[in-house]
């Protein structure tokens, strides 16, 4: 069955959330770095 399909399509739209949260929040406490890349 596709249930692990989907389960690791699952798994990769949760870890890329997470990363691009952690990545927000990293740009937030270093807004110098986030004013250079827009």
């Amino acid at each position: 069955p596709d249930y692990r399909k989907n389960l690791e399509v699952e798994l990769k739209e949760i870890a890329d959330s997470e990363m691009w949260r952690a990545g927000a929040a990293v740009r937030a406490l270093r807004p110098e770095r986030a004013n250079d890349k827009k």
